[in-house]
């Protein structure tokens, strides 16, 4: 796969429907786009959206030919202020927090081990290991605490 001709239909695809008003967006169009970019580059999706992505070209067809005033999009709206309420919800953000946090407590308990098991294999990489933990621990932490707004507020991987 051409990644960079892919990057580049991707950027011309957002380009053009990105910032369109609500009123004015073609779903249509948008899907039946995005449709031939995957078939062009041979993506693979989950069964689960190719089936969403098939449904709203079906769903959109069908009212275009009953009313052609019909705006899917203008009916998502509701619920679209629902899911991005629930998504960016305190609560939501909160657990999310824990768990992120619960995985780094973990990582930093086996830390120490998983290195002194391996460093232990000679007499001169024991004198080190203590300092070589020391800096891992202190380099984890730091990592934590950059990712941790990414991760648990902004929807954004770490890595």
């Amino acid at each position: 796969m051409d990644r960079s001709s892919l990057a580049l239909d991707v950027t011309d695809f957002l380009a053009h429907y990105a910032g369109q008003p609500l009123d004015q967006f073609d779903l249509g169009g948008a899907l039946k786009e995005i449709t031939e970019l995957i078939r062009h580059y041979n993506i693979m999706l989950p069964a689960r959206i190719a089936m969403l992505i098939k449904a709203l070209i079906t769903l959109e067809g069908t009212a275009q030919l009953v009313s052609p005033k019909f705006s899917l999009i203008e009916m998502m709206k509701p619920y679209r202020t629902k899911i991005l309420w629930r998504r960016f919800s305190p609560r939501r953000r909160l657990r999310k927090m824990r768990r992120f946090m619960a995985e780094i407590e973990h990582v930093i308990e086996l830390l120490p081990a998983e290195s002194q098991r391996y460093s232990s294999k000679s007499k001169a990489a024991n004198s080190m290991s203590t300092s070589i933990i020391a800096d891992w621990n202190r380099r984890l932490i730091a990592w934590c605490w950059e990712c941790l707004p990414a991760h648990c507020f902004w929807d954004r991987p770490c890595f």
